[in-house]
């Protein structure tokens, strides 16, 4: 399957795909053991809701850029439960498998990967001053805070080996996290050339061509 989004907290991933009939399902990519029925049912719900604002937003990016035919974006968050690690609390953005932009809240700026796309997309970024220091705010607080909640209240249960016991507060904050990290770290395309050429839908998605990179 094709990731479209992922949330990682320690050794928890929140994961996003499409199956083969092209419907956006969500599954659970746990260390040891999956939530119960109840708990995965209320993630799900959200989950839907930070694919929709992702989506939404992705698409306001293929306007400002001027990105043609059929894209896949993927976003990623990463924390760290160590403020010594700050480095490690990262932002990414995909484009068809390959970096678009990423920031950490050590380096505070924005560096361009290796899509074609990427350069515009950079210097695009780079000049919303307001949008970096949001994002990096909520990278250094947030998403620490995230990571210790999960660490605190799963530590216990990620020390044994058959049996484990997840809490479904630091998944909810996390995915909350991340929605407002994907969203603050993308709306600032909304401002930018909107008198070009807009591109109101993805559709065609060629999920089957792409796959999920987890070297970020």
């Amino acid at each position: 399957m094709t990731l479209w989004g992922s949330l990682e907290v320690e050794d928890i991933q929140a994961l996003a795909a499409y199956n083969d009939t092209r419907l956006v399902e969500f599954k659970q990519s746990w260390s040891k053991k999956s939530l119960n029925d109840t708990d995965w049912e209320v993630c799900n719900m959200l989950l839907k809701r930070y694919y929709k604002n992702f989506q939404n937003h992705a698409r306001n990016l293929i306007e400002k850029v001027l990105i043609k035919g059929a894209v896949l974006f993927q976003c990623w968050v990463g924390c760290s439960s160590s403020i010594d690690d700050i480095e490690d609390f990262t932002y990414k953005v995909a484009l068809d498998g390959e970096d678009l932009v990423s920031i950490n809240a050590k380096e505070g700026m924005w560096v361009a990967g290796n899509s074609p796309y990427s350069q515009d997309a950079q210097r695009m970024m780079q000049r919303e001053n307001g949008t970096r220091k949001s994002l990096i705010d909520v990278l250094k607080h947030q998403c620490h805070l995230i990571a210790l909640s999960y660490l605190t209240a799963g530590k216990e249960a990620y020390s044994r080996k058959n049996e484990i016991h997840h809490t479904l507060i630091g998944l909810i904050v996390g995915i909350t996290v991340a929605v407002i990290v994907c969203v603050v770290g993308l709306a600032c395309f909304v401002k930018l050339y909107k008198k070009r050429r807009r591109y109101t839908s993805i559709i065609g998605l060629p999920m089957d061509r792409l796959s999920w990179r987890r070297d970020w």
